[in-house]
């Protein structure tokens, strides 16, 4: 029973991404993940409140999948810069993850601007890597590998780097090899950082 109720679950979810990524959140309903999923709308209040839960499930379930990515890439370094470097060479699964989420990313950036408690879940993962960042820079000075800076002016450039490059990858994914482009850029700004 409990795996039915999860499976359930994950269909009503599965469904949800796919109408949100091609009709818009707004113009999704709960009537029509239903009846895309071939559920009743008994079985999806039961596992649901509302669209926006499912929504807000979405977005959470896709944070977490991108903090995985980054916190393994992270964890196996030998130093700061090391580290920041091995976290842009996953960049192939950060670009794999997000190329198959991206008409659902751009909802979630959408919907943040008009509705505050999407907006509140969508910052924290940035502000989490913002610390995380500005922890290792500070680190890195600490330790004599990074040269003394503003390790929050740092953070955000590291930050905007990345984000920027995923964007353009995403929105002209033919123009240029991303995932190389990150790494070589990433490089660049590393060594920006390095105390010589």
């Amino acid at each position: 029973m409990q795996q039915r109720s999860a499976e359930t679950k994950e269909k009503i979810l599965l469904t949800a991404q796919e109408l949100f990524s091609t009709a818009g959140y707004d113009a999704t309903g709960v009537s029509q993940i239903c009846t895309a999923a071939g559920l009743s709308k008994g079985a999806f209040y039961h596992h649901f409140p509302s669209k926006h839960a499912v929504f807000m499930t979405l977005l959470q379930n896709w944070l977490d999948e991108m903090d995985a990515v980054f916190s393994t890439a992270s964890v196996e370094s030998n130093g700061v810069l090391a580290g920041i470097s091995r976290m842009a060479n996953s960049s192939d699964i950060i670009f794999d993850q997000v190329q198959g989420h991206f008409p659902l990313f751009l909802e979630f950036w959408s919907k943040s601007i008009r509705d505050e408690r999407v907006w509140e879940e969508t910052k924290q993962p940035f502000l989490k890597y913002y610390f995380y960042f500005s922890q290792m820079i500070k680190d890195g000075i600490a330790e004599g590998s990074v040269r003394p800076m503003d390790a929050g002016t740092a953070s955000r450039a590291i930050l905007g780097l990345a984000i920027g490059i995923i964007l353009q990858g995403l929105l002209y994914p033919q123009e240029a090899d991303w995932k190389t482009e990150l790494q070589n850029s990433m490089d660049i700004l590393l060594r920006g950082l390095q105390n010589e």
